[in-house]
């Protein structure tokens, strides 16, 4: 579907703007701190505790409107959103034998689910 002159094309487009103006480093931030990375950036200080939770509806976001635009720079944001979070996924493979291999996430499972 392409969308014509209008409301609901302004409406994408102004998301879209609004969307790149966050900075991914900080969105994945809680991502690399749990697994044992430095952070790139420090996270945004008024989602915190939601941070990681944010940072999948972000991505998401990218995801949804690439494919309804072709917009190069979200589908960059989205790649580099994913190969972040790979190497996370990886060191809290090499970090966290006993419970981080296939785990990425922005909140510390060990303290969620009492496990060491």
């Amino acid at each position: 579907m392409t969308l014509l002159d209008g409301p609901f094309k302004r409406a994408r487009d102004l998301n879209i703007q609004i969307l790149l103006r966050y900075e991914v480093d900080r969105l994945l931030a809680p991502y690399r701190k749990e697994a044992g990375l430095t952070p790139k950036a420090a996270s945004y200080p008024s989602w915190d505790g939601l941070d990681g939770h944010i940072a999948g509806h972000y991505l998401s976001a990218m995801a949804i409107n690439y494919a309804a635009t072709r917009d190069v720079e979200c589908r960059q944001r989205m790649e580099y959103m994913i190969s972040e979070l790979k190497a996370c996924q990886a060191a809290n493979a090499m970090n966290n034998p006993n419970w981080g291999i296939g785990y990425v996430g922005g909140v510390l499972i060990v303290e969620q689910f009492g496990l060491h």
